[in-house]
């Protein structure tokens, strides 16, 4: 029974979608480490999406196991929309000889934090089925834009869903053209232009009038074209800020933060906040004295004997917690793979290793463990049968000290607060448990 749950769970294969900005790159740093910590081996996978000549500077293009794929965010030469990467790099990635042999694709956004693995027991899927979350402001799946796109049976099957999803490895090879084509169809039809009001997108405006949700009404009407249905899900996934409504939402499997996070008149952050800086600012994952950009502000608990807050505020504020935490341990953790110092033999491997999209699917392999990544008491992150990335699986603290880490004291500084803010999170859990 244990090995057969083992390979259940080796059986998945995490996707997420990225677009050529390597000052947001912290984004894919944290949803990696996330993935690791939580114990899931399968395979993850970044769909990179950049033009020729950025690929030729993109200094972060092994930070995570990555698949190359063209830039298709001007798929449209008069629209310049970048979520067309979306759906394009999935469609890239499953016509390539990357496509995973793996049973089941979980996709996610890259705005997200695991905290425990996908499992099909857990979250119902099946071949034909397709698990995934609801996402209500899909109106155009009840009005009638719906009819504008596909017919009668085809509306049948659609549901008001994104976000994650998770996918049989054959059906996600059937969706993804269809989503890709769906996604252009919403995208260019002017009839759901403004003044049209029946997408759900608020931010539609005459000077912008297209729907910027076009992919996700692009996955809806291309997943049901395909004939998939959903089995939809409400609890998997809490918006970082959100009131979780009940248990399962508060022990939710994915924390997504792309909404602004407050505490009251103490604390407020928004990934958005990033956008409105200058790319030297944004980016977290420079070398050398670069690092010593700060990283994320985490929120203060709420005191455990403060009997007033409402159970739900208080999972409110822990996951807000978590969340960046997590983000702020991600950031610290790629800055160790990229930054430190590897013998001349270890680069030229690397070197040649990840020349290719196909070999960062190899050093994916290597760098998964017979049995699932487990914290010591002392809070270290299992290594063992790791050779290829055991410079990713380090003790919270920083690992072993190097003479680079000698010689860099804003490294040691920020390896120090990442220590603190890892030993915060899990007094919070014990405490809480």
């Amino acid at each position: 029974m244990v090995g057969s749950k083992r390979r259940e769970i080796d059986d998945y294969h995490y996707v997420f979608s990225a677009d050529c900005k390597p000052y947001m790159d912290w984004q894919s740093a944290a949803l990696y480490q996330s993935w690791m910590d939580v114990g899931a081996p399968g395979k993850m996978t970044r769909l990179l999406s950049c033009t020729d000549a950025e690929y030729d500077s993109y200094e972060n293009l092994h930070i995570v196991p990555t698949h190359k794929t063209p830039d298709f965010s001007r798929d449209d030469p008069s629209d310049s929309y970048s979520a067309y990467n979306l759906p394009g790099s999935i469609n890239h990635w499953t016509k390539s000889s990357n496509f995973t042999r793996l049973k089941w694709v979980v996709k996610l956004d890259a705005d997200m934090i695991l905290r425990r693995p996908f499992t099909v027991r857990e979250i119902p899927a099946r071949v034909g089925v397709v698990a995934g979350g609801y996402y209500g402001y899909l109106s155009g799946v009840k009005n009638d834009m719906a009819s504008m796109f596909v017919g009668p049976a085809v509306r049948e099957r659609l549901a008001q869903v994104g976000g994650w999803e998770i996918f049989a490895r054959s059906d996600i090879a059937k969706a993804a053209p269809l989503w890709f084509e769906y996604t252009r169809k919403v995208r260019r039809d002017k009839r759901v232009w403004w003044p049209y009001n029946g997408t759900g997108d608020s931010f539609i405006t005459q000077k912008a009038p297209r729907p910027w949700i076009s992919e996700m009404y692009g996955y809806v009407f291309g997943v049901a074209s395909a004939g998939l249905s959903h089995n939809v899900n409400n609890d998997v996934q809490m918006y970082a800020g959100s009131k979780p409504w009940n248990e399962k939402s508060a022990n939710s499997f994915v924390i997504h933060y792309g909404l602004m996070m407050r505490q009251g008149t103490s604390y407020e952050w928004d990934k958005h906040f990033e956008y409105a800086k200058s790319e030297t600012e944004k980016d977290k994952l420079k070398c050398g004295k670069a690092n010593r950009r700060e990283l994320f502000p985490v929120c203060d608990l709420y005191p455990e004997d403060d009997e007033s807050i409402d159970k739900y505020e208080r999972n409110r504020v822990e996951l807000m917690h978590e969340c960046v935490s997590k983000i702020n341990r991600g950031i610290l953790l790629a800055r160790k793979r990229k930054c430190m110092p590897k013998s001349s033999s270890s680069s030229s491997s690397s070197s040649s290793s990840s020349s290719s999209s196909s070999n960062n699917e190899g050093e994916a392999e290597k760098k998964k463990v017979s049995h699932s990544l487990s914290h010591s008491s002392s809070g270290s992150v299992n290594t063992e049968g790791d050779k290829g990335y055991k410079h990713a699986r380090v003790s919270i603290g920083g690992g072993e000290t190097t003479l680079a880490q000698q010689q860099d004291v804003a490294t040691n500084e920020l390896w120090k607060y990442a220590g603190i803010l890892w030993a915060l999170t899990l007094f919070a859990r014990r405490g809480k448990a």
